[in-house]
């Protein structure tokens, strides 16, 4: 394959905090700069928050070359607009949502139908703190002269039900 870049398929965007499966290996947190904090869940997984993505990103690649099984943790977000949104652009909305958001968003999405905004949308983000802040809270933003409302709630995915 020569001439061509391979791009590795599922790269995750990187964020804050890891999550490490530590099953098999003790990991001794206190070697990683930049750790805000940790907590293992009772079934053995460990969540790791860092100050910046760049200390998060070097503990990644540090625990990817020990063998560890490690990625990104992400916290996902629903999100509702009011307002009319046919004067406004997808990127105005968006802008203005990462504008007023105190969190870092990594992943942003409006949903459309037939080229036309729905009105609801979700968004990624980080830390587990940040995702507590912002659940069921609700804010107003103006653009451009157009009142528009913001409610946020926690993205729920539902699952078919077997009989």
């Amino acid at each position: 394959m020569s001439g061509t870049i391979e791009i590795e398929r599922n790269a995750q965007k990187a964020g804050r905090t890891l999550l490490v499966n530590d099953r098999e290996k003790n990991i001794d947190v206190s070697q990683y700069i930049g750790l805000v904090s940790s907590f293992k869940t009772s079934s053995e997984s460990l969540f790791m928050e860092f100050n910046t993505i760049e200390s998060a990103s070097s503990a990644f690649e540090a625990l990817r070359e020990n063998n560890v099984r490690v990625k990104y943790a992400y916290y996902k977000l629903f999100i509702k607009i009011t307002s009319e949104l046919d004067k406004l652009t997808y990127d105005q909305i968006k802008d203005a949502v990462r504008g007023s958001i105190d969190a870092n968003i990594l992943y942003f999405k409006l949903y459309k139908k037939d080229d036309r905004l729905l009105g609801s949308g979700d968004f990624t983000i980080d830390r587990l703190g940040d995702l507590n802040n912002l659940i069921k809270k609700s804010f107003e933003l103006e653009i451009k002269g157009i009142p528009l409302k913001f409610d946020i709630f926690r993205f729920r995915i539902k699952k078919p039900v077997t009989v």
